[in-house]
């Protein structure tokens, strides 16, 4: 039966002409043939089908001559044979890879891609009928499988390439892509588009930074991308999402730099990204990044920064830098500023992370100069604890180096420092305890308290003592990091 249908609809096929249009009853022939067919297929399985391959083949190449031949327009698009016809070849390949369809890549991936595409639900539908047409027709026998589907969206492509089971692939597209798209704000495109590149680049990039000894930057305009890529010696691979017009999230602006974001691309980390303009004239952006790659992301208590790429000119002609670095939730300042409920024990947790964090410091020969609640960054730990870090080392220097400069927060500062620089002396005799001063002062703000509060506490503890010996005016007098945070860790709280 399903024989002698697939032998009358090739027939019928092979009578309708070319270069004219034909005679209607040779158009009703198809329709009626291919109708009788349909019925017949719907009882019928992949193993009769396939018994059947020659047949099938000759009415899909018929259909593949008349459809392209010159008589196409006038005679196709003036009856319903071609959709009769097309109906039918639908059908058959509906029926050789249902399973493969159902286990691979089917329809619900297909329409997760449009949804986050933000395509309407009518688009999404003849998206999906253009792809498996473009299967169905796309077949001949010297091309027995079907060249990729490239679906336009605008700032990037989609390509749809056809596995010999029927499966569809998607280059580009994996759990990451997917993930991207949803944290990112991005349409699925332009993630697919993203790791398709990295997928293509990789190596390539890696073994350039390698050689060069710096990490690379690929610009999305150089590169016809939708976000700029950033390569590293380590390996790593970067998505910079610092478009504007895209409204890629901002996280912040400084005097000298803004700080945008960036997601490492195997295991979607988002990061802060800063980018500062180079001024040759004072050392700040030149220290932030020198100071910034010098505890890098494994230092305790110091901002973790996974990434930095040294002068560069940017689009607007100016000479900048950047830094990609852990991304907080956000600094002691702002949290202090709403009242965050802190409870002691966590705020003697911040303070041992801090003290720590200094302690690093120093112990690196460098003096921070701007210690202050707005440098402390907060994090949350795996059990939900608040955890700090100390960052922003645009005003830091070495401890060994002469100072060259008044640079500080003037409300931290420390009094030695402010005499040296009202009074014209050399700053020979400035030395880290500085940061140990502004350090007490912000643990005055941590613990809702004040210097003359915790000068007329009566019995006082060893933590209140402490910190009342870090804001003594005597340098000499006060504690090494390392010393007040052994008092911390012995102690419980305030």
């Amino acid at each position: 039966m399903i024989n002698n249908c697939l032998q009358n609809l090739r027939d019928d096929l092979l009578c309708l002409p070319r270069d004219r249009k034909g005679p209607a009853a040779s158009n009703r022939d198809v329709q009626n043939s291919a109708k009788a067919l349909l019925a017949v297929l719907n009882d019928c399985d992949s193993e009769t089908l396939r018994t059947n391959a020659l047949l099938i083949q000759d009415i899909r190449e018929e259909y593949l001559q008349i459809r392209n031949g010159k008589g196409f327009d006038r005679f196709w698009n003036t009856s319903k044979t071609e959709t009769a016809t097309l109906s039918v070849l639908r059908k058959i390949d509906d029926i050789f890879f249902k399973d493969a369809r159902k286990d691979a890549f089917w329809k619900a991936p297909i329409y997760d891609l449009v949804k986050r595409n933000k395509l309407s639900k009518a688009k999404a539908e003849r998206l999906i009928q253009q792809i498996l047409d473009h299967y169905t027709i796309g077949r001949s026998s010297e091309d027995q499988f079907a060249k990729p589907f490239i679906f336009e969206t605008g700032t990037s492509q989609l390509i749809f390439e056809f596995g010999e089971d029927g499966s569809i692939h998607v280059p580009g597209l994996n759990p990451e892509s997917l993930s991207l798209a949803k944290k990112a704000n991005l349409t699925l495109s332009d993630a697919i588009a993203i790791y398709r590149f990295i997928e293509l680049y990789k190596n390539s990039f890696h073994e350039q930074a390698v050689n060069e000894k710096r990490n690379i930057v690929v610009h999305r305009r150089v590169a016809n991308i939708p976000r700029s890529i950033q390569f590293n010696k380590n390996g790593h691979v970067w998505i910079l999402l610092n478009r504007e017009r895209a409204k890629d999230r901002v996280l912040g602006f400084g005097t000298t730099k803004s700080v945008k974001r960036a997601v490492r691309a195997h295991t979607l980390e988002f990061c802060a990204r800063s980018v500062m303009k180079v001024d040759k004239t004072t050392h700040t952006s030149q220290a932030e990044i020198e100071f910034a790659t010098l505890f890098g992301d494994k230092t305790e208590g110091v901002v973790k920064t996974y990434s930095t790429v040294n002068a560069y000119i940017g689009k607007d002609g100016v000479e900048k830098a950047s830094l990609i670095q852990k991304e907080y939730d956000c600094n002691l300042d702002s949290s202090l500023a709403v009242s965050w409920p802190f409870t002691p024990s966590q705020r003697t947790l911040l303070a041992k992370d801090m003290l720590t964090g200094l302690a690093n410091i120093h112990k690196a020969g460098v003096i921070h100069r701007d210690i202050k609640p707005q440098n402390i960054f907060l994090y949350a730990d795996q059990s939900g604890d608040p955890r700090a870090d100390i960052g922003d080392f645009d005003l830091s220097c070495y401890s060994t180096a002469e100072m060259d400069g008044f640079y500080c927060t003037e409300e931290y500062v420390a009094p030695e420092y402010s005499k040296a620089y009202l009074e014209d002396e050399d700053y020979s005799k400035i030395n880290e305890k500085i940061d140990i001063y502004s350090m007490g002062l912000s643990f005055c703000e941590l613990f809702n308290t004040s210097p003359e509060e915790l000068t007329s506490a009566p019995n006082k503890t060893k933590i209140q003592k402490t910190i009342l010996a870090m804001l003594d005016r005597d340098p000499a007098k006060r504690p090494t990091a390392e010393e007040a945070l052994q008092v911390f860790r012995a102690e419980g709280s305030l």
